[in-house]
């Protein structure tokens, strides 16, 4: 559960960090993907926006 949380919060950093520092954004877009792909992977991500374009 821990871990889940803390994947949580470091997303959500990650998520603002592009605002303030736009030279690393690919950086942060590519750790964002490696912390969550055990959570959700890119098949699952892209069914739900088929399933939400429905």
């Amino acid at each position: 559960m821990e871990k889940d949380t803390n994947t949580t919060e470091t997303t959500g950093l990650l998520i603002a960090s592009p605002k303030s520092d736009t030279i690393y954004h690919d950086v942060y877009l590519r750790r964002r993907r490696e912390l969550l792909r055990p959570t959700l992977d890119e098949s699952g991500y892209r069914s739900i926006g088929a399933t939400r374009e429905e």
